[in-house]
């Protein structure tokens, strides 16, 4: 009976815990718990005050310090302590987070962790300073993430597009001519806006075109939505 009690005591916090509107003050004593499990979930609640995220920031387990550097309601001095940390994965985590400052992502594109240093080439807080440099690094996956991140320019996109591994160096050109047909895309959704108002084009002729010419983008840039979003401004403010 005694087991039973413990369990569903457990089960009660961990339904706590999980809440995305439990209060602060129930989240800062489950942060005290002497369960680990209910500590990481509490790291990992978004709606836990600074303080409790920063001295859970000191937990001993591993998993609970990174669920704190995962958590986007941790402050930058409390980041700033996890990117030091002695564990690859809690640094890797510290990367992730888009609360994170500049100075604090270019230490940790030095890290001595590719992993991590994947994890940087990914954020899309990056300077371009900063995917230049991991353009360059020895290691493909890491090269592979500076060209996934949506934020990479066009200039360490060319540099890709010459990659050594044909597999960077296509996925780089692919979307070195995405880049080009968005930016072709939004020029002719203008000249479609400005055919309209001085042609008398009905609105579900223009509709139509931005229709067309979505279908045309999309083929090319392999489902970037950018341009569509682009027809659908003209679209409201033509209502």
């Amino acid at each position: 009976m005694v087991t039973i009690k413990k369990t569903t005591g457990k089960s009660v916090k961990i339904l706590e815990a999980r809440k995305w509107n439990a209060t602060k003050g129930d989240l800062a004593t489950m942060s005290k718990d002497s369960d680990s499990y209910i500590r990481k979930l509490v790291a990992s609640n978004c709606n836990s005050s600074a303080i409790v995220l920063q001295n859970l920031a000191c937990a001993k387990e591993a998993d609970v310090r990174a669920s704190v550097a995962k958590n986007m309601s941790a402050n930058k001095a409390t980041l700033f302590k996890l990117s030091m940390d002695e564990v690859a994965d809690v640094r890797e985590c510290v990367a992730e987070n888009l609360n994170i400052s500049r100075e604090v992502l270019l230490a940790l594109s030095r890290d001595d962790s590719y992993a991590v240093k994947t994890k940087v080439a990914g954020n899309i807080k990056a300077t371009q300073n900063v995917l230049l440099e991991l353009a360059k690094n020895d290691m493909p996956f890491v090269r592979m993430a500076v060209a996934k991140n949506p934020v990479t320019s066009v200039e360490v996109l060319q540099v890709l597009a010459k990659d050594e591994d044909p597999e960077i160096a296509e996925y780089a050109q692919d979307r070195l001519v995405g880049l080009r047909w968005e930016k072709n895309s939004k020029a002719d959704m203008k000249k479609c806006l400005l055919c309209c108002f001085f042609q008398n084009v009905t609105k579900q002729s223009l509709l139509v075109n931005i229709i067309a010419l979505n279908k045309k983008v999309r083929r090319k840039t392999y489902g970037n939505f950018k341009g569509w979003k682009f027809g659908k401004n003209i679209w409201k403010r033509w209502n």
